[in-house]
């Protein structure tokens, strides 16, 4: 994910349009979204010296992945352009921890709870304990209070 708002961007799917979009600004010209892809997933691996455990999806690497809607031919135009909502799976150590609620037996399957939302209208389910967290940081503060990098409602 991103470590700061500097850029204006509250997720990684934003900031890769962002990259784009300054790429075509200063150099006149489109940059690969393959080159993009390696730029959120090998190369990261890979500078942080763990390319053998994480970064692409290989046998005896862990299972960190994402499934997005097909908008696109090309699957790397599909990562670059996708929204929030296009995000139809995420898998991280090879446990599935969000995704569209067709994949809940899938959740089921594996013994993963999971609770309820809806992203844009859209029902999805993600591992239990978002609620919770929510629910605690509004009670917190006293106030509802929204989460811009995760449009959700419960």
């Amino acid at each position: 994910g991103t470590d700061s708002t500097m850029s204006g961007g509250l997720n990684i799917l934003y900031e890769l349009k962002r990259a784009k979009e300054v790429y075509r600004e200063l150099f006149g010209d489109e940059i690969d979204d393959q080159l993009l892809f390696k730029m959120i997933t090998i190369n990261p691996a890979k500078a942080f010296l763990i390319e053998n455990e994480l970064g692409e999806v290989k046998e005896g690497k862990l299972a960190d992945f994402v499934v997005v809607r097909k908008n696109y031919p090309n699957p790397y135009k599909n990562i670059v352009e996708a929204e929030l909502e296009d995000v139809l799976l995420v898998v991280i150590a090879g446990k599935p921890l969000y995704g569209l609620k067709s994949f809940s037996a899938l959740f089921d399957r594996l013994g993963i709870k999971y609770e309820e939302i809806k992203l844009k209208k859209e029902k999805r389910i993600i591992k239990k304990g978002l609620i919770e967290t929510l629910t605690a940081i509004r009670n917190a503060i006293g106030k509802k209070k929204n989460f811009p990098f995760m449009p959700v409602s419960f």
